[in-house]
């Protein structure tokens, strides 16, 4: 992939990172229309909601070996001034920008990013672990509390048959879908649990209140509503080493804030990935597939 390229997935993810509405847009390689009705190609625009109306941001991408000059400047304000839907500019570079270019986009309201490389001393760590994996399993027996105080005691799975809309239900079958669909969001709280404990591997008790009205029936045929479903999960957590190859700044030229730190991983098989971290204090990992563009995806780290 081209260096140029690699930067615009780059800016991607970090806006995938900051935005902070589901209804917020982010296209790389966006085809706009102008004044005249050609289409005009943007390294990344981003389409966002804002009391109402619609905001459109475009951010041209300069991974040059060298500064970025005043003409760079002039030529992306002019395209901005050229499609309808634009309304804020943005030049992001990764060896930051002349004094003229400085000026002239401070005076065009055009913003500058660099992203800059952290030399690896400054680093605290060079290496952080981070489980990649997590296996889980259920088992069988699972215990169901009624909401009827006068109920029998809370069931477990033996002889009892379970209800939804007066169909049986094939309650493992049942509980397995309602982990599978929970599980993703569970991880970091699965992970401090463990850590706590100072493990990779255990039993969780877990607590589900029923997605739908389940039921059971007594032997008179009265009906007794689930309230809360007690199950156990054996959780396994494979962990990795994972080497930082460097950690870069995505900063704000003119009032020197940075926005978020961005630390590539490689895993020993190979794949990169980034973690960015940001002034929230929220961690989202990135991982790259084979044509350069990231995925958001989970990794939990070791110390939380």
């Amino acid at each position: 992939m081209k260096a140029g390229k690699a930067l615009e997935q780059l800016v991607v993810a970090i806006q995938k990172y900051l935005k902070n509405s589901p209804d917020t847009l982010i296209l790389p390689n966006a085809k706009l229309i102008d004044h005249i009705g050609l289409k005009r190609e943007i390294d990344v625009f981003v389409q966002t909601k804002v009391q109402g109306g619609s905001i459109g941001i475009a951010f041209e991408c300069k991974d040059y070996k060298e500064k970025v000059d005043i003409e760079v400047i002039e030529a992306f304000n002019s395209k901005c001034h050229d499609i309808p839907k634009i309304h804020k500019g943005i030049i992001v570079s990764s060896h930051g920008f002349t004094a003229g270019a400085q000026t002239k986009a401070h005076f065009y309201g055009i913003d500058l990013y660099q992203i800059g490389d952290v030399p690896l001393k400054e680093i605290f760590n060079s290496a952080d672990l981070f489980y990649t994996q997590c296996n889980v399993e259920m088992a069988p027996q699972f215990r169901a509390i009624l909401e009827d105080d006068n109920a029998p005691a809370p069931y477990s799975d033996n002889g009892i048959f379970y209800y939804i809309d007066n169909n049986e239900v094939e309650m493992v079958r049942y509980l397995v879908d309602i982990l599978r669909s929970h599980i993703p969001s569970m991880i970091p709280s699965i992970h401090n649990y463990l850590h706590s404990q100072n493990k990779t591997m255990g039993n969780i008790p877990l607590t589900i209140t029923p997605p739908d009205k389940l039921y059971v029936l007594d032997i008179l045929g009265n009906k007794h509503i689930v309230k809360e479903l007690q199950v156990f999960i054996r959780v396994t957590l494979n962990m990795e080493l994972q080497n930082i190859a460097k950690q870069s700044l995505y900063v704000n030229i003119f009032n020197e804030t940075p926005e978020v730190r961005i630390s590539e991983y490689t895993r020993k098989d190979g794949i990169n990935f980034l973690l960015i971290h940001g002034e929230n204090n929220t961690d989202k990992a990135f991982m790259k597939d084979t044509d350069g563009n990231y995925t958001e995806t989970v990794l939990v780290p070791l110390s939380p």
